[in-house]
């Protein structure tokens, strides 16, 4: 899946923004910059942006309904710190971090 079908995807407003997204089609691994309401977790964003992406992909395209699951159980995420968003930004934007 392209980042443009991801961000299509994306209907959580988490924080009240869209997150930045990258990914290459065929990619083990999705980076995701996202503003959240501190009210919920990090799994519970992690947990609704699977949920929903997998349940709109499986209506799209039908024949992903005989997979188990279109995603693993794990994800992984870190803060930016003291890193400014352009830094984060540029990291996501390279074309070397999602291969």
């Amino acid at each position: 899946m392209t980042s443009d079908g991801l961000s299509r995807l994306w209907k959580l407003r988490a924080g009240g923004g869209s997150p930045q997204i990258r990914a290459k089609p065929g990619s083990i691994h999705v980076h995701l910059l996202v503003e959240y309401d501190p009210h919920h977790s990090i799994s519970q964003v992690a947990k609704a942006f699977k949920g929903r992406t997998s349940r709109q992909n499986r209506q799209e395209f039908p024949e992903l309904l005989k997979l188990p699951s279109l995603w693993t159980h794990s994800y992984m995420f870190d803060t930016t710190g003291k890193v400014s968003t352009q830094k984060v930004l540029e990291y996501i934007n390279d074309p070397h971090h999602c291969s």
